[in-house]
Protein backbone atom coordinates (compact mmCIF):
# COMPACT_ATOMS: atom_id res chain seq x y z
CA UNK A 1 0.00 0.00 0.00
CA UNK A 2 2.61 2.54 0.59
CA UNK A 3 4.51 1.61 -2.35
CA UNK A 4 1.51 2.38 -4.76
CA UNK A 5 1.43 5.93 -2.62
CA UNK A 6 4.96 6.61 -3.20
CA UNK A 7 4.22 6.12 -6.68
CA UNK A 8 0.93 8.12 -6.95
CA UNK A 9 3.27 11.00 -4.96
CA UNK A 10 6.27 10.92 -6.92
CA UNK A 11 4.28 11.31 -10.75
CA UNK A 12 2.01 14.05 -9.54
CA UNK A 13 5.43 15.60 -8.29
CA UNK A 14 6.77 14.91 -11.71
CA UNK A 15 3.55 16.44 -13.39
CA UNK A 16 3.71 19.23 -11.70
CA UNK A 17 7.28 20.54 -11.52
CA UNK A 18 7.02 21.46 -15.17
CA UNK A 19 3.99 24.13 -14.30
CA UNK A 20 5.71 25.29 -11.05
CA UNK A 21 9.19 26.14 -12.99
CA UNK A 22 8.00 26.91 -16.77
CA UNK A 23 9.09 30.19 -17.73
CA UNK A 24 7.44 33.38 -17.86
CA UNK A 25 7.43 35.20 -21.09
CA UNK A 26 6.34 39.32 -20.83
CA UNK A 27 3.22 40.66 -22.98
CA UNK A 28 3.75 41.76 -26.21
CA UNK A 29 4.94 40.53 -29.27
CA UNK A 30 8.66 40.24 -28.51
CA UNK A 31 7.67 38.06 -25.28
CA UNK A 32 5.18 35.79 -27.54
CA UNK A 33 7.67 35.42 -30.28
CA UNK A 34 9.75 33.74 -27.49
CA UNK A 35 7.10 31.86 -25.83
CA UNK A 36 6.48 30.24 -29.22
CA UNK A 37 9.70 29.22 -30.18
CA UNK A 38 9.81 27.37 -26.77
CA UNK A 39 6.29 25.99 -27.75
CA UNK A 40 7.81 24.51 -30.65
CA UNK A 41 10.70 22.98 -29.66
CA UNK A 42 8.28 21.00 -27.42
CA UNK A 43 6.48 20.12 -30.18
CA UNK A 44 9.08 18.94 -32.27
CA UNK A 45 10.92 17.03 -29.37
CA UNK A 46 7.05 15.24 -28.63
CA UNK A 47 7.67 16.79 -25.20
CA UNK A 48 3.53 17.62 -25.28
CA UNK A 49 2.64 18.00 -22.19
CA UNK A 50 5.09 20.94 -21.44
CA UNK A 51 3.48 22.48 -24.58
CA UNK A 52 0.39 22.15 -22.97
CA UNK A 53 1.73 23.84 -20.32
CA UNK A 54 3.43 26.45 -21.68
CA UNK A 55 0.03 27.42 -23.46
CA UNK A 56 -2.35 26.96 -20.58
CA UNK A 57 -0.15 29.05 -18.81
CA UNK A 58 -0.17 31.86 -21.34
CA UNK A 59 -3.25 31.96 -23.32
CA UNK A 60 -4.57 34.68 -21.61
CA UNK A 61 -1.64 36.65 -21.87
CA UNK A 62 -1.63 37.29 -25.84
CA UNK A 63 -5.33 38.14 -26.57
CA UNK A 64 -4.25 39.27 -29.84
CA UNK A 65 -3.30 35.61 -30.66
CA UNK A 66 -6.12 33.65 -28.96
CA UNK A 67 -7.26 31.58 -32.40
CA UNK A 68 -4.08 30.30 -33.00
CA UNK A 69 -2.94 29.39 -29.25
CA UNK A 70 -6.28 27.40 -28.92
CA UNK A 71 -5.33 25.84 -32.09
CA UNK A 72 -2.30 24.73 -31.08
CA UNK A 73 -3.50 23.77 -28.05
CA UNK A 74 -6.00 21.22 -29.29
CA UNK A 75 -3.83 20.35 -31.55
CA UNK A 76 -1.26 19.25 -28.77
CA UNK A 77 -4.40 17.78 -26.63
CA UNK A 78 -5.40 15.74 -29.37
CA UNK A 79 -1.48 14.03 -28.75
CA UNK A 80 -2.18 13.53 -25.49
CA UNK A 81 -5.35 11.30 -25.98
CA UNK A 82 -7.12 14.23 -24.39
CA UNK A 83 -9.94 14.39 -27.13
CA UNK A 84 -12.18 15.62 -24.98
CA UNK A 85 -10.26 18.71 -23.97
CA UNK A 86 -9.18 19.90 -27.38
CA UNK A 87 -12.52 20.23 -28.67
CA UNK A 88 -13.71 22.16 -25.75
CA UNK A 89 -10.58 24.52 -26.19
CA UNK A 90 -12.05 25.47 -29.71
CA UNK A 91 -15.49 26.03 -28.74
Amino acid sequence: MKKGFLVILISVMLITTGSIYSKEYDAGEEGYTKMRVELFKHFREKKYQEAADLLENHINKYPDHLAAMSFNLAIIYGNLDKHEKGIKVLL
